[in-house]
């Protein structure tokens, strides 16, 4: 079998796979150090291939002159960072909304290994990850971040992303959420742990001779497990909408990028 490729379609071909290698970062799990590369480079060149009949239309014919190609592959990587932070910035939340129940609950100090970051993360932070991975992926959100991928041809013209000042105001909003999206997703541990604090230390003042210290650290821990699993069905409705919110700023760069 003999297969024909001119030269104008293989130079779409590497735009496709350009803009599908710089925005596939800005997925979760894709940038983690247990998946191996060659899975990796599979999953960018069949995502390219799969979108190349759809925007190979929309896909201008690449500048003649290397600096215009070497500026629009920069410009290539400077939209694919903006994407990620919108996209890992919610996800960043959500551990941290975790790390603030761990303080809070005393397990802070029980650390386990993060597989995408090989870092040494809040077991309770993993645990928060873990369940938003678990609920995009069953929420199928994943599909949104491939139909903007696709919408990002007809948006920004391959090597054509332009950084402003309303993108970098844009990103700036979505990273501070990240902190509100920590105190919503945390807040039932966060507020049952003070109040578990306040009776403790009534208990300390009203019985000295009780040794609270001893009391304290199973009873915090369970209040705050027994809080986790009474919060998980507004969670799950919490992050829905977290995804879809992410969607809709994923379009947004694409928009003022264009």
């Amino acid at each position: 079998m003999i297969v024909s490729v001119s030269l104008s379609q293989l130079q779409i071909l590497m735009q496709v796979l350009l803009r599908v290698a710089a925005l596939a970062f800005a997925f979760p799990f894709f940038d983690s150090r247990t998946i191996p590369r060659i899975f990796k480079i599979g999953l960018v060149l069949g995502l390219s291939l799969a979108v190349y009949p759809h925007v190979a239309p929309a896909v201008p014919p690449l500048p003649g002159d290397w600096s215009s190609i070497a500026l629009g592959v920069l410009r290539e990587a400077l939209l694919g960072t903006s994407v990620a932070i919108v996209v890992r910035s919610a996800f960043t939340g959500i551990m941290l909304a975790g790390q603030l129940a761990g303080y809070q609950m005393g397990l802070a100090i029980a650390n386990v290994l993060d597989p995408q970051t090989s870092l040494q993360v809040p077991l309770l932070a993993q645990m928060f990850n873990l369940m938003a991975m678990l609920l995009f992926l069953t929420l199928d959100a994943h599909h949104v971040l491939i139909r903007g991928l696709v919408e990002s041809f007809a948006l920004v013209p391959p090597l054509g992303a332009v950084a402003s000042g309303p993108i970098l105001e844009h990103l700036v909003r979505v990273s501070g959420e990240l902190f509100s999206v920590a105190l919503q997703v945390g807040a039932p541990v966060i507020v049952a742990m003070l109040l578990v604090s306040v009776a403790l230390g009534l208990v300390a003042r009203a019985v000295p001779q009780m040794n609270v210290f001893i009391v304290a650290m199973p009873l915090q821990i369970l209040v705050g497990l027994a809080f986790i699993v009474l919060s998980l069905p507004d969670l799950a409705s919490f992050l829905r909408n977290l995804f879809t919110t992410i969607g809709e700023n994923f379009l947004a760069v694409l928009r003022l990028s264009g």
